[in-house]
């Protein structure tokens, strides 16, 4: 029967720690990968590649069990209810925005060739473009919003608070780009410079009444 010196036990307390992390890796290694075919499948039934973009950052932080909940939720509620084998999709609010959104973005890129704007990766928190100096330093900073309209009182846009933030933090250096006439033949676009420091007054609507809370001492 084999037994361990004292310094073959000093070695193996030395790599267990090690061996329990490596363990620790596998095992993130392995949810991870189970979490990724979960969001790929739902994006691929989807079929739109912002919806799984959009998915790997709303649900990066739960469990490839939940994913697969979710996806059977998805299953069941777009099955067709003739038992064919037919499912008509529609597609969401949000991806007919991001599609808008899209679609503004090739617009300025077109108008704007000499401001050599850059894009970021589709749902890049804060900003969708950005221009860069000789030296390669981000020096300005665009978030485009689309929208299918006139840009008037009943066609308005909103800055999510990430994008407001980054707004502050850019100063005049940041620009909210307002493309109207999406997908018409009179696309314009109405650019302001810093929104963020313009911006006098916060409107918040009946919809806050569900924040409300009772009055404390």
């Amino acid at each position: 029967e084999w037994r361990l010196t004292p310094k073959g036990t000093a070695r193996v307390q030395e790599l267990e720690p090690g061996k329990k992390r490596d363990r620790a890796r596998m095992e993130k290694a392995r949810k991870d990968q189970g979490k990724r075919q979960a969001v790929k499948e739902l994006a691929r039934e989807a079929d739109i590649a912002e919806t799984k973009v959009w998915l790997l950052k709303k649900f990066s932080d739960i469990s490839a069990s939940r994913l697969g909940e979710i996806l059977a939720k998805w299953h069941s509620e777009n099955s067709a209810s003739s038992g064919t084998d037919v499912v008509e999709c529609q597609p969401t609010p949000y991806q007919e925005n991001m599609a808008v959104e899209a679609k503004a973005i090739e617009h300025i890129l077109q108008t704007e060739p000499e401001m050599n704007w850059q894009t970021t990766p589709t749902g890049n928190p804060g900003f969708d473009l950005y221009r860069v100096s000789k030296n390669g330093a981000k020096i300005a900073w665009c978030e485009v919003k689309g929208i299918s309209g006139p840009f008037d009182a009943q066609h308005s846009v909103a800055l999510t608070r990430r994008e407001f933030e980054e707004a502050q933090k850019r100063g005049k250096n940041y620009w909210l780009y307002v493309v109207e006439n999406v997908g018409t033949s009179n696309p314009n676009i109405i650019r302001i410079q810093n929104p963020a420091g313009q911006s006098e007054r916060f409107r918040f609507g009946h919809n806050w009444r569900g924040a409300a809370q009772d009055a404390v001492s």
